[in-house]
Order: C-alpha cells, then structure tokens, then sequence
C-alpha cells in the first residue's frame, strides 16, 4: 500500500528520505487545518514555469535531502537542477544558468539584498555609536553638574537638547526646514531679475519691484500649496462622507429587506386565520360581504385547492336553505360561487337564473 507521502505527492520517495519528508507532512497538516501541502516537487516545478517557461514532471526527479527540510531535485533530461522545502524555492539553475540564487530572482538580486542588509546593519552601527556617545557625554559633562549645588536645570536641559539634535541630525533638518522660505525669495527674485533689461538690474527701482514682486509670488504660490492642501482635506472628508452614506444605504437596504421579509411571514401567518374567518361570514349568509372578502383575499394570496374547497362548500351549505323565491340572496349566493370556482358552468347558469335584472 502506497506511503502517507507517497499519496501525498504521487511518486515513490527513496527509502533515504521517506521517513524525514513523512515528518514534515505531517506537521504542515496539522499546523496548515487543510489536507493540501505544497511540497519540493510543487515549489520547484511552478519555479521553472515561472522563471524559465519550462513544464517539468511532477515525479522522475532524483532527490538528494540537504537538511533543513531541503531537498535537492535534478531532473537530467531537461537540465534543471531546483532545491527547495516545501514552501520557498532556495536555488534554481536550467542549463548551468542560475535563475534563483538564495531564494531571491537571479545572483543579482540576491546580491541586492545582501548589501541591503549591510547597509541596513551599518546605520545600525552608527546609530548605536551615535548614542554611545551621547552616553558618554552624558556620564562626563553633564552628570557633574547635576550633581554639584544648585544645578543650572534649564541651561543643562537646553544645552543636552542642542547636543542631541546635532548628533540625530533634527538641528541640521530644522535650520533648512527654517531656510526654504528664504531660499525660495532668492531664487524668486533671481527670475524676476533674469527678466529685467541689463541696464536696469543693478537699480535700486528694480530690486524694490523684483522683491514686492517675489514676495507677492511666493504669497501666491503658499496660497495655492494651502489650497490644495484644504482640497484634499474637504476630498477626503466627501469620500469618508461617501463611504459612511453608501454604509447606511447598504444598512437601509438590509432594512427593508428585513421589513420585507417580516411582512411576508405576517402576511403568511394571517392566511389560514383569514380563510376561516370568510367561511364563518359565508355561514352567516353575509353574502355580500363574503363577496369583498374574497375579492381581497384572492389579491393578497394564490389560495390553494384545499382553501377553495373549504370555502365553496361553506357557500353551498350556505345557500341550501335558500328559498328559490329569495331571488337576490340566491343572486348573492351563486355570484359568490362563480368567484370561488369560475369554472363551473352551473353557478354561472344559477347565477344568471336569479340575476334580479332579468325581466322573467
């Protein structure tokens, strides 16, 4: 009888690696809740669809475990050469090309992502060193003053802020943030002045007009950077708005839906009520009103056979003691049983019998 893991990716493992690669089958059901498992064979064969075009057999590799839940699959007749676990493809070469290299698309990326990672380690460093050294001057300058009598708290705290924005580098992104506005004016007024007739560009005149003039451009331009900003706000709000409307609408549709749905169980629930109580108005021999009531509950409700049954024979049993002489009652009676069986020439021909219209 074929292995656990051999039903699971449809070939024979070797006897080397069964008994490892059942492990791991086992754990990925229990941890993944689903009978599926995405095994070395499935990484490697969507890796060489996907990086090379090629369509590799999904059995007839020879396999190699490298540890680590690893396995080396060669297939020769195609040249491909994939290692993988059962969720990541770590290495993939078709004719001597390595197309993954370390899990990432090619030695190039993956190269990429190693000098991230020392770039990244390397600010770690320097900003570790950073703080060593705000630790130690710390430890050496400030501890001492805190220490002495009388210590200058609000000189100390403004002279340890000052060393600390120098070291993070909040000192040097302020004094530009704070000079934007000036260079902006400069550069202004170097356009303006770019414009002027050569003669006129060193004239006090002209440089009064350029800075007027720049002053009133950058006004403009912060202006138009403010307006856009209140432009967005008011869009984001109209789409929050839009959003908590169609919410609501959706919520009022689920409402109704609701309502519907109650009215009709209502409407159900009054139907055997509702039949019952037009029988008792027929017994009564209120003809005339039995008549209303039929018409509506026929507009409110498909009666079933049954229910026309039950009211045709309260109509019969109703007009029985009739007297052939009682003309309208007897119109009232047969009118009412074409209502309730329109198909039955006799009620038609008793009804016109008795039809008060008729002059016999």
């Amino acid at each position: 009888m074929p292995s656990l893991l051999e039903q699971a990716i449809g070939r024979t493992a070797p006897a080397t690696t069964r008994t490892a690669m059942a492990v791991v089958l086992c754990c990925a059901a229990v941890f993944s809740g689903t009978g599926a498992w995405a095994n070395p064979y499935a990484q490697c064969v969507q890796a060489a669809r996907a990086f090379a075009g090629l369509a590799l057999p999904e059995s007839g590799a020879q396999e190699t475990a490298v540890g680590g839940g690893a396995y080396r699959l060669d297939w020769p007749m195609q040249a491909v050469q994939c290692q993988a676990t059962a969720t990541q493809v770590q290495a993939l070469a078709v004719a001597g090309q390595m197309l993954v290299v370390d899990g990432y698309a090619g030695a190039e990326a993956a190269e990429l992502r190693s000098y991230m990672d020392g770039q990244i380690n390397l600010m770690a460093n320097q900003c570790w060193a950073q703080v060593n050294g705000i630790k130690a001057s710390v430890a050496q300058g400030f501890d001492p003053k805190l220490r002495a009598p009388n210590p200058k708290l609000a000189q100390i705290k403004a002279q340890f802020q000052r060393n600390l924005d120098l070291a993070s580098g909040a000192f040097y992104a302020r004094a530009y943030s704070e000079s934007v506005p000036k260079l902006r004016r400069l550069e202004a007024i170097e356009q303006i002045l770019a414009k002027a007739e050569p003669d006129q560009r060193d004239s006090a005149q002209c440089w009064k007009l350029a800075d007027e003039y720049s002053q009133l451009q950058l006004g403009a331009q912060e202006n138009e950077t403010a307006l856009e900003g209140v432009i967005a706000e008011m869009s984001a709000q109209l789409e929050a708005q839009k959003t908590e409307l169609d919410g609501l609408r959706a919520e009022l549709a689920r409402a109704q839906a609701a309502l519907r749905d109650t009215a009709d169980e209502l409407r159900d629930y009054r139907r055997p009520k509702r039949v019952q109580a037009l029988a008792q108005v027929i017994g009564r021999k209120d003809l005339d009103a039995a008549q209303d009531l039929f018409a509506q509950l026929s507009r409110d409700y498909q009666l079933s056979p049954k229910e026309l049954r039950l009211l045709e024979q309260a109509a019969i049993e109703a007009i029985k003691p009739i007297p052939a002489t009682n003309r309208r009652a007897n119109f009232q009676g047969y009118s009412l049983l074409s209502q309730i069986n329109p198909d039955e020439p006799y009620y038609q021909r008793k009804r016109q019998q008795y039809d008060p219209a008729r002059s016999d």
